[in-house]
């Protein structure tokens, strides 16, 4: 649907720096809310079109739901809203913000977050449990979970380490034991 989850992943774990004021949610929807919560404050919630493009879409703790465009105050264009539970647990919300400006998005959080930090063009708020992440390149923002973005994050990689490469030896899982070294 749409790109930049690698990025956004590399960017959960790269951004130190705490900021004053970081959401533990958006509007109604707060992290870590159920998805029957979730669809209470947002009725036209609808689950979200299928991705084969990456593996971990596929996993069973992931699931994800989308409210299609939606109208946000201080932004021209409406807005597409991606809502990624892990475990039944609201991870992560990705707004999808399309034909709207970096500036206008930009402009938008900082009023409701303070100045942002963050890695040149791409700006972060964050917080001690959550972030706020700018993908100008992919024309999003999220609201993340970090303990849950690490559950997801590991459990990601553990998939990744099970999947056979085409043509090489089978990897072992993460938790398999590797057989010791033989000295020479």
């Amino acid at each position: 649907m749409h790109r930049g989850f690698g990025m956004a992943l590399a960017l959960l774990v790269s951004v130190p720096v705490v900021a004053a004021s970081v959401p533990d949610g958006f509007g109604s929807a707060k992290l870590r809310m159920r998805v029957e919560d979730v669809r209470k404050a947002y009725p036209q919630l609808e689950p979200a079109p299928r991705v084969s493009s990456h593996a971990f879409f596929g996993h069973p703790s992931l699931a994800r739901y989308v409210v299609m465009q939606t109208r946000l105050p201080e932004l021209q264009e409406p807005v597409d809203i991606e809502f990624r539970f892990w475990d039944d647990r609201l991870w992560t919300i990705l707004v999808y913000y399309g034909k709207n400006t970096t500036g206008s998005v930009t402009a938008y959080l900082t009023k409701l977050y303070g100045p942002a930090q963050g890695i040149g063009s791409n700006p972060a708020w964050v917080g001690p449990r959550s972030k706020v992440l700018v993908s100008t390149r992919a024309q999003w923002f999220s609201i993340t979970d970090t303990d849950l973005a690490y559950d997801a994050q590991k459990a990601f990689m553990e998939m990744q380490d099970t999947r056979p490469t085409p043509g090489g030896p089978t990897p072992r899982a993460a938790d398999t034991p590797r057989p010791a070294m033989t000295p020479p």
